[in-house]
């Protein structure tokens, strides 16, 4: 649906959706198009990302149906996953899309900035490309792992726990809000979740 829209490589589109298995599937349509995804906390005000759209100069923006309206104050154009999936041609799309290059953007994060600014970090095909390739040499993850996904897409983390198990096959367990909402339970919760590999900061 995004290639139909005119997205392609170079092109820069928003991501902001709730935590779940829709958010990851975007994320990966917004790749499939050659795109580099602009991704948000789930959280994120309405006029921060609209500011940062505006600095990416983003095609578009990704959202949940329900979080449409609210989109819509971002002043660029909103795709919602049914909306792209009911546009959809039919016609198989290639590995790669055409003219995508290994510098091109793979995704943007934004940070606050020092100034309170927020400020964009660009990180390209090759350098999330070798990073990933990295990650499974050290980690050893494999296709029986899996993996809890915990950390927020507008969180480079999210990079280590979602694309280095996609390459090696391995099974995701995205986090619900409940579950990241209260620590204490959260052990239990792995273990019956048969959760094998978990990526976190030391604290």
């Amino acid at each position: 649906g995004l290639t139909l829209a005119g997205v392609g490589p170079g092109d820069l589109v928003g991501l902001w959706m709730p935590r779940g298995i829709d958010l990851l599937i975007a994320q990966i349509a917004i790749t499939r198009a050659g795109a580099a995804w602009v991704p948000f906390d789930a959280e994120a005000p309405v006029d921060r990302i609209a500011i940062c759209l505006n600095d990416a100069e983003a095609k578009g923006i990704v959202t949940a149906a329900a979080w449409q309206g609210r989109a819509a104050g971002t002043e660029r154009t909103v795709w919602t996953p049914e909306a792209l999936a009911a546009a959809d041609d039919g016609v198989a799309m290639p590995a790669r899309a055409t003219g995508l290059t290994k510098d091109h953007p793979a995704y943007l994060i934004y940070t606050s900035g020092s100034t309170g600014t927020p400020k964009a970090i660009v990180i390209s095909h090759r350098n999330i490309c070798h990073f990933l390739r990295s990650g499974n040499a050290l980690y050893d993850i494999g296709p029986d792992d899996v993996v809890f996904q915990g950390a927020s897409v507008a969180f480079d983390l999210s990079m280590e726990e979602i694309w280095t198990p996609y390459l090696v096959g391995a099974t995701l367990h995205v986090a619900s809000p409940e579950m990241m909402g209260d620590a204490e339970k959260l052990p239990a919760l792995l273990t019956e979740a048969g959760v094998t590999v978990i990526d976190t900061v030391p604290t």
